[in-house]
């Protein structure tokens, strides 16, 4: 180039560099976003858990024990984390917990893999009648 010379446009290394940043930021924000979603749906999971626990105390209230349930036969317990099962994050099931009868206490399972989503870091979230919670992965940033 000519010394002097009116220069215009970019070098190949100024459009590499903007690139380059560009490449990352999006990186960055679709990170964040994905984070974003998973601690959405999770948050879900926890509401509808506590939704399923409240229908277990009435039903416990009304008939003296805990009702066990699951996809297959929900029992007219919620089954499903959303407002329609093809929006729903989690399904949800009921099982007597390890160390009591079902008269006694129900364990809460939200297992994902409505919507195709998938939580490898907590994966089944669950809730017991006597307040206990707990995760399949790392509990503490579960809940």
């Amino acid at each position: 180039m000519r010394p002097g010379a009116d220069r215009r446009g970019f070098s190949l290394a100024e459009l590499a560099a903007v690139l380059a940043l560009a490449a990352l930021l999006a990186w960055m924000g679709a990170r964040s976003w994905q984070d974003l979603v998973r601690t959405q749906r999770r948050a879900e999971g926890r509401s509808a858990l506590a939704r399923a626990m409240q229908a277990q105390e009435h039903y416990f209230s009304r008939y003296g024990r805990y009702r066990a349930y699951d996809v297959a036969a929900p029992a007219g317990f919620p089954w499903h984390s959303g407002p329609t099962p093809a929006a729903s994050a989690y399904l949800l099931s009921a099982v007597a917990c390890s160390d009591a009868p079902l008269e006694d206490c129900v364990q809460l399972r939200a297992e994902p893999g409505a919507s195709a989503f998938r939580d490898s870091e907590c994966g089944m979230l669950m809730l017991d009648s006597r307040g206990r919670q707990g995760a399949q992965g790392e509990g503490g940033r579960c809940w």
